[in-house]
């Protein structure tokens, strides 16, 4: 008797423990008083309590599934959709950098196919761009694709994630583990981000369901097929995610070890699937090079020190439970963990369960997979991105359904144990279900849409004005790709369902009107080119000297139809510029064909102020050495050929004081200055 009470006060305490540290913010003393008291002393206390004979592990029923179970399956895939789908691009409002990238670059396949396989500075794997370039190519709407698609991978984890559980355990709780996948924090959370990691759970989940297939079946009925099938799939994940190598490694371990004895041709189906699966990878990475981005964002990069290591280390487990020790983590969660108290207390029960329970093949299983699969994260020295742990998350929901599945052995009666399951899970969804929906709900979208913004979110607002522009007059020309890289691509790709300068489907010359989204600093000159312009600044206070995004709109009649056209012709030569820039950071060989095809495109732009001033701020975002003469001497073509604007002088200034050139400093700051105040007579 004193045993169970001792139970329940350490998961208690452990409860508020986890509570405390997810959500209480307290000075690092009193953090570290709770961390040592409230949950180390009850961790190691539950550790030291035989936890073993609770495991869930229990022989697979044969007999088919009732129908309330198939009942209980389908209503939670229907619960499950609502949250993801229901107001698709209405809640969550504006694509981060990376999904606007992911967007752009699938823009570009989609009207010429490049054949290219890594994407994007980190070198990711194709699965997203093609996927989404397909999306494009049969008409989607830009920003309906990229949250379309997490959200569908997201909810098919529903009915695969039983499928898989099934293999391994018993219906009853094969559906509790799915309820956890359905309304669960982490799982919502990954059906709203476009990144490379929405594939990866989907890819092991099904993985899983195979292996356990195979695993179940007898032996005369192997034809070979379905090992190479498997072998192929585990191979083909090589196309989702950097992270994926440490499921394929996991994944090929548990073949070993389940299927040791199946003779020497099912070994050979089996690799011979994983190798051609994998080829195309190899291939690529022959190619086009490979690896940079790992060692830049290892330890073996000089740069990050022993304590950044591991505090970098150290997130990846704290972020799973109480947020991350280091700021600026990349698509974790809000605050606390990705896993609330209730669920942060029942993955450490789960995981003394297991581990006390190790003999057994399944614990083996779990926490060698609950290892293997935070490797990438472990073995990171950079910073916090949580989608190279994004593998481990279903095995971080089975370790918590162990741990349920302990705390409820521990009442005696069925009929109370089912209440208690439903009371917790009914907490527990409350806690996540306001994690997932509270910047909705206390009007996040309502302070977005009046308050001032600097860089993402002005190009929300203008993506509003143009929105109202397309309803009431028609698709029309807009002109992003004059803006420099460091405005991102998110408006290009919100745009492009009614952009006819990107969008092959619509006809530019049919179009009245254009929008040409440009520098503010710019516009004081772009007024007498385009007098019958409007223009929008989408900040309640005055422009800066860093300027900012400004939008024009502009009438189109039949006499400018010429120059749109020749405007359009150049505006696709920046886009291809865009293109290439991103990718001049995967290796020399392509930041010198992105440099080369910059000078090709000089000639057409010469002598017209506007797109000299343009190509030379364009010129100038390449690193073109650490000796900031040769940047400066780029800046100044850019005044001498095109438009003296406030900002580039201010940029030529900040170099001539790294060169110690104290009157010229002074000179071009009062330059911009002056520059300036025409710009604010405009936007006041």
């Amino acid at each position: 008797m004193r045993s169970k009470a001792a139970f329940w006060v350490f998961v208690t305490l452990l409860i508020a423990a986890n509570t405390a540290l997810a959500y209480g913010g307290f000075p690092p003393v009193v953090t570290g008083w709770v961390f040592v008291a409230g949950f180390l002393v009850p961790t190691t206390a539950l550790f030291l309590k035989d936890l073993s004979g609770a495991l869930s592990f229990r022989r697979v029923e044969k007999k088919p599934a009732p129908s309330t179970a198939l009942l209980a399956l389908v209503s939670l895939i229907l619960l499950g959709a609502v949250p993801r789908f229901w107001r698709l691009t209405e809640d969550f409002l504006w694509p981060t950098g990376d999904e606007g990238l992911h967007g752009f670059l699938a823009m570009g396949l989609a009207r010429h196919w490049t054949g290219q396989f890594f994407y994007t500075v980190g070198e990711h794997p194709p699965l997203l761009i093609w996927s989404l370039a397909l999306m494009f190519k049969a008409g989607w709407n830009g920003l309906t694709a990229l949250w379309c698609l997490p959200a569908f991978f997201s909810l098919i984890l529903i009915p695969v994630g039983y499928g898989a559980a099934r293999r391994w355990f018993d219906r009853k709780w094969s559906l509790v583990f799915v309820f956890l996948l359905a309304i669960s924090y982490w799982p919502l959370s990954l059906g709203r981000y476009c990144h490379q990691g929405l594939f990866v759970p989907f890819w092991e989940l099904v993985a899983l369901w195979g292996i356990g297939e195979l695993a179940e079946g007898p032996r005369v009925r192997w034809h070979g097929w379905d090992i190479f099938l498997l072998g192929l799939w585990i191979g083909l994940g090589t196309l989702t995610f950097t992270a994926w190598w440490a499921v394929l490694f996991g994944a090929t371990c548990l073949w070993l070890a389940l299927f040791n004895g199946r003779g020497r041709m099912a070994h050979v189906a089996y690799y011979s699937g994983l190798l051609l699966g994998i080829l195309p990878f190899l291939i690529a990475a022959f190619r086009e090079g490979y690896g940079h981005h790992l060692l830049d964002s290892s330890p073996l990069n000089p740069g990050f020190g022993p304590s950044h290591l591991w505090i970098t280390r150290l997130s990846y487990i704290t972020s799973l439970f109480w947020g991350s020790l280091q700021a600026g983590t990349s698509y974790g969660p809000l605050w606390g963990g990705m896993l609330n108290p209730i669920l942060s207390t029942a993955f450490w029960v789960g995981l003394a369960a297991l581990i006390q329970d190790r003999a057994s093949g399944k614990s083996k299983i779990t926490l060698f997979f609950l290892f293997i699969c935070l490797l990438p994260g472990l073995l990171a020295g950079d910073y916090v991105e949580l989608n190279r742990i994004i593998q481990v998350m279903p095995w971080v929901l089975w370790t918590c359904v162990v741990g349920l599945r302990a705390v409820l052995s521990r009442l005696k009666a069925d009929k109370t144990a089912t209440v208690g399951l439903c009371l917790i899970l009914a907490v527990s969804t409350a806690l996540d279900g306001w994690h997932y929906l509270k910047p909705v709900l206390s009007g996040e979208r309502a302070r977005i849409e009046k308050a001032s913004f600097a860089d993402g979110n002005e190009g929300f607002l203008a993506y509003r004005t143009l929105q109202g522009v397309a309803k009431s007059q028609g698709p029309g020309i807009v002109l992003t790709d004059f803006m420099p890289l460091k405005f991102g691509h998110s408006l290009s790709v919100a745009v492009h369902s009614f952009n006819a300068a990107e969008n092959d489907r619509l006809d530019p010359q049919a179009c009245s009107w254009a929008a040409l989204v440009t520098e503010v600093q710019l516009v004081p000159f772009l007024r007498s080119r385009f007098p019958k312009a409007r223009w929008f600044w989408f900040h309640s206070v005055p422009p800066a000297l860093e300027g900012g995004m400004a939008l024009g709109l502009i009438p189109i009649g039949e006499r400018d139809r010429k120059w749109i056209s020749d405007l359009i012709a150049v505006h696709h030569s920046f886009h291809r510029l865009n293109l290439e820039a991103e990718r001049s950071f995967n290796g020399p060989q392509y930041f010198k064909t992105a440099l080369e095809d910059t000078w090709d495109l000089y000639p057409r732009i010469k002598g017209d102020r506007y797109l000299e001033t343009v190509f030379w701020e364009w010129v100038s975002q390449f690193n073109l050495g650490s000796d900031p003469s040769i940047s400066d001497r780029v800046l100044v073509k850019a005044l001498e050929r095109g438009y003296p604007t406030a900002d580039l002088l201010e940029k030529l200034s900040r170099y001539k004081a790294q060169e110690g050139k104290t009157k010229e400093v002074e000179e071009f700051h009062a330059r911009a200055l002056e520059a300036l105040r025409e710009v604010q007579e405009i936007f006041p």
